[in-house]
């Protein structure tokens, strides 16, 4: 199933593997799924794996207008949902840091562990120095303040198998 309806965006995903906690990867600002090509089969030999590409990103549908990363959040559960799948394991890369932590605030239930690779990487684009609009982005305060650089963090997923 490459496609994913979520009702507001149809998503493009990646699926490789099976058993165990299924493994959400998300991907960077201006990435898609192909940013985990490496890593995919790392993670597929013991676990379901889904990579999905972000709304308005790679294969995914890109609707006029702007949205919320809350908005790129709900279409996570959203397809979850479509999957029958009730619970996952998150590795986000900056942006996609960013929507995972939003994932397991909006949709708590759905996620069991979270990893962030680089979250303050999602900050470093032109519009970080203004106030990120209400409800759009949370608190930069709760980010680490050493982002683990994204090449790196497959070395430390081994303890996720």
């Amino acid at each position: 199933m490459p496609y994913v309806d979520t009702g507001a965006v149809s998503l493009f995903l990646d699926e490789a593997g099976s058993g165990g906690i299924p493994v959400l990867l998300l991907h960077e600002l201006g990435g898609s799924s192909e940013s985990w090509r490496a890593v995919i089969p790392l993670l597929a030999a013991d676990r379901q794996v889904i990579a999905p590409d972000l709304r308005c990103a790679g294969r995914s549908e890109k609707p006029p207008g702007g949205f919320a990363l809350t908005d790129a959040a709900d279409d996570l559960d959203a397809m979850l949902g479509a999957l029958s799948i009730d619970r996952v394991d998150v590795i986000g890369a900056a942006l996609g840091s960013l929507v995972g932590a939003l994932l397991a605030i909006r949709h708590p239930a759905r996620v069991g562990r979270l990893m962030m690779c680089a979250p303050r990487q999602a900050w470093r684009i032109p519009s970080r120095k203004r106030a990120p609009p209400s409800g759009r982005l949370i608190a930069a305060s709760i980010w680490p303040t050493t982002p683990l650089p994204t090449p790196n963090c497959h070395w430390r997923w081994r303890g996720w198998r």
